[in-house]
């Protein structure tokens, strides 16, 4: 890919962009011959565009927390904490919903700045594009792309504070003493500013297919629409506003529009499309190749050796003992549930794609769940089940090399995925069924997402008849746990359950319906499938043609209870649903007392809160919300 020379050009004029544009904010003004430079040739602008790719590369946005530590907790993602750290003020509990106006978090704190650093070097980039002497000549299209390239990443990062902050300070020109404090703005207000700059912006970036765009590692003009659709979601749906209320956003049917619009223009323009295999879309992130078909709208480029935590911390754990892969662990931080596990149907392919019940070790006795060496072991409590999309088992090349030699945490380098077609087709459906019900549109729109996820065989029964029996409030729900099936882990349920106004009550269910699931073996009522069981005792084979046995999911009699093994080669699981007593206390103590420790529905703490470091910049002006005394 061209990740490796785009990593190592960002890395190299980051140093530039901190040293001159940054270093204008303190000495002159925007409009003097220094920034002029800057950007008076499309090589210039170019490198400053790239001091603003740099930024995304760091563990302070998407390299780890934006992209990891901030998108959970949800029904179906939770962050890895115990006893000793579900509390902590640090990363993990910020997953837990800890912040507090009293408590100085640094993995707020730090991304805050970033976020806002990026944003003012990309003021000075739309200031200045404009006025470039290279925009009138023969650069005049390359220019031009550069300044929808900063208008759209623009829009993402103050889509990123608004949706962690809500209403937040919004400057669209470059800093200058008058401008140094600036009041929040709300955050409607701002979505619907940088929305005009993506209406804008689309009209003059390139497609990634297009020989002057840098492909998906880039923003192009179909990740503005899908930016577009996005935001336009977020614009129309819920938040906790200033005075501790949750509500909607006006004139929803306005952005429900706007939506349905550039979700239409992207679909029918046919620059991407789906990746025809689920689990193959992850293999090729993980390969650091290109998808040829373009399933992904924008990836953070990370570098090899150098950022990202794709594989490391969001994927399969690998305990270490995995030398063919790795010479040290990974951690797969982002776990998952088995009410979440048992939600799939049976015959849904994404289900051992997304849902790992096994972490690899190294098993040094016998016993009835499988032979001695390093392999897959099911992990013996369920809130280790993991989020398993990324893995370091799927490398090559130079990744693969330098994890096999890696004497610390390895950044791999895999992509971390900002946006991807499957989400544009799921958004088209809501927004449609939002404005006309549960219409053909919004019904075929549902069935491109699902055709993928089960063989040709099961699309009858699987697609094209549970899709038709959908409507009215029934079509919404499957709305809801279709995004959950096919997008967890990558960024969005949590945003979703925001704008739907349902993370309080969702939350609640993880609590209450994953505790009664592994205490009696009971699913929720809209899980449960006639002729299905969930068995005490959980039968399967290993495949062991890989470079290590791995157990073969095919196998298992995860939905059907049996009197024994069904033969010789086959292993035994004990106390699967339910778990033995020892193993429901400790569940139960985990989803009681630890998991989202922070989180008071009746306040629906979402946001954070803004750290005193943060409140003493603001000249005054503003400070934290009232809501927040509510808290403990």
């Amino acid at each position: 890919m061209k990740k490796i020379f785009l990593y190592t050009l960002l890395i190299a004029v980051a140093g530039c962009m901190t040293t001159a544009c940054e270093k204008y904010l303190e000495t002159e003004s925007p409009s003097s011959s220094s920034v002029d430079a800057t950007f008076a040739s499309p090589t210039d602008t170019y490198n400053a565009l790239m001091g603003v790719y740099a930024l995304m590369c760091e563990d302070a946005m998407y390299s780890s927390r934006i992209s990891l530590f901030w998108m959970t907790n949800t029904d179906i993602e939770i962050t890895t904490f115990g006893s000793g750290d579900y509390s902590n003020t640090d990363r993990r509990g910020l997953s837990n919903y800890v912040s507090r106006p009293t408590v100085d978090i640094s993995d707020i704190t730090n991304p805050w700045n970033t976020l806002y650093r990026a944003i003012e070097r990309l003021n000075l980039c739309i200031a200045n594009i404009p006025n470039s002497p290279a925009i009138g000549g023969e650069y005049h299209d390359q220019m031009m792309g550069y300044y929808g390239e900063a208008l759209t990443l623009r829009a993402l990062f103050y889509m990123e504070l608004c949706r962690q902050w809500g209403d937040v300070p919004f400057r669209t020109e470059p800093a200058s003493p008058a401008t140094f404090y600036v009041d929040r703005t709300d955050r409607d207000v701002i979505y619907e500013h940088i929305l005009n700059d993506l209406a804008e912006a689309e009209k003059v970036l390139p497609w990634a297919t297009d020989a002057n765009s840098g492909g998906v590692e880039r923003v192009t003009k179909g990740f503005a629409l899908g930016l577009t659709a996005r935001i336009a979601m977020y614009r129309a749906g819920y938040s906790l506003r200033r005075d501790g209320q949750t509500r909607q956003g006006s004139n929803p049917e306005v952005y429900y529009q706007i939506a349905k619009t550039a979700c239409e223009r992207l679909i029918n323009e046919g620059q991407h499309r789906l990746t025809p295999d689920y689990h193959q879309y992850f293999i090729t992130q993980c390969q650091n190749r290109i998808d040829p078909n373009l399933e992904s709208l924008f990836e953070v480029g990370f570098g090899i050796g150098k950022s990202g935590e794709v594989g490391y911390s969001n994927g399969t754990r690998f305990d270490v003992g995995a030398t063919k892969y790795t010479a040290m662990s990974t951690q797969g931080y982002v776990n998952t549930t088995p009410v979440f596990l048992y939600s799939f149907d049976p015959a849904d392919q994404r289900r051992d794609v997304t849902v790992e019940i096994y972490t690899y070790r190294n098993i040094t006795v016998a016993d009835a769940a499988g032979p001695v060496g390093y392999r897959q072991a099911i992990s013996s409590n369920p809130n280790a089940f993991r989020i398993g999309k990324w893995s370091v088992k799927y490398l090559t090349g130079e990744a693969l090399a330098g994890s096999q030699a890696a004497s610390a945490k390895y950044t791999n380098g895999i992509n971390w995925p900002i946006m991807r077609m499957a989400d544009v087709y799921l958004l088209l459906a809501e927004a449609e069924y939002r404005l006309n019900g549960a219409t053909e549109t919004a019904k075929s729109a549902l069935k491109e997402v699902r055709r993928r996820a089960f063989k040709t065989a099961d699309h009858v029964a699987k697609v094209d008849q549970y899709v038709a029996a959908l409507n009215g409030d029934a079509f919404f729900d499957a709305i809801v746990e279709e995004r959950a099936w096919e997008l967890a882990g990558e960024g969005v349920r949590k945003y979703d359950l925001v704008r739907w106004n349902l993370l309080p009550a969702k939350l609640e269910a993880f609590r209450t319906e994953n505790i009664e699931f592994v205490t009696t073996g009971l699913l929720p009522a809209r899980y449960r499938r006639t002729g299905q069981s969930v068995p005490p005792v959980l039968y399967y084979k290993f495949n062991e043609s890989g470079d290590y046995p791995e157990i073969d999911m095919s196998s298992a009699n995860l939905y059907q209870v049996l009197a024994d093994k069904p033969g010789a080669d086959y292993y035994a699981f004990e106390n699967w649903i339910p778990l033995s007593s020892s193993g429901i206390t400790t569940y139960t103590t985990w989803a009681t007392d630890y998991a989202n420790y922070g989180y008071d529905p009746t306040v629906n703490n979402h946001l954070f809160a803004f750290p005193s470091t943060v409140i003493s910049t603001a000249g005054g002006l503003w400070d934290n919300d009232p809501y927040w005394s509510q808290l403990n």
